[in-house]
């Protein structure tokens, strides 16, 4: 069930791929940390076609402990050779956010309609905020 509502219904953030297009071109390494499962998130990336702009994939499976812990971002981070201090986390709720500034990264809050309630504190804990990702463009 979640496949098919990732696949049919959940759309990626507005700007999103424009935003990774951007980064491809100017060689800017990009790496997904997520708490989904690999299957999942392979099969959104596989349905935008956005296969080829990843140089790293790690689910909260990859390791020891999962959000607001920072092992899986410095793991994003030493598999794409990045250190954590170059590093922009883009998070949409807030144990992510959490992570990210435990890994010594920058962190980018992301509006998302479903954590909405959380928005003062993501905007508290983050770095930065953008409401959808035609802002960076």
């Amino acid at each position: 069930m979640a496949w098919d509502k990732y696949r049919y219904e959940v759309p990626l953030k507005e700007g999103a791929e424009a935003f990774i297009d951007f980064c491809t071109q100017k060689q800017i390494k990009l790496g997904i940390a997520t708490s989904n499962s690999r299957e999942l998130v392979e099969n959104v990336i596989s349905v935008h076609n956005l296969q080829n702009h990843f140089g790293c994939i790690m689910t909260g499976c990859d390791v020891e402990k999962g959000k607001p812990a920072p092992d899986i971002y410095l793991a994003v981070a030493k598999a794409l050779s990045v250190s954590p201090e170059h590093c922009l986390v883009f998070e949409d709720i807030v144990p992510g956010i959490l992570a990210g500034k435990a890994a010594g990264m920058k962190v980018c809050a992301v509006y998302d309609a479903y954590s909405v309630p959380q928005d003062d504190k993501k905007r508290e804990l983050a770095d930065y905020y953008i409401h959808d990702f035609k802002e960076l463009l």
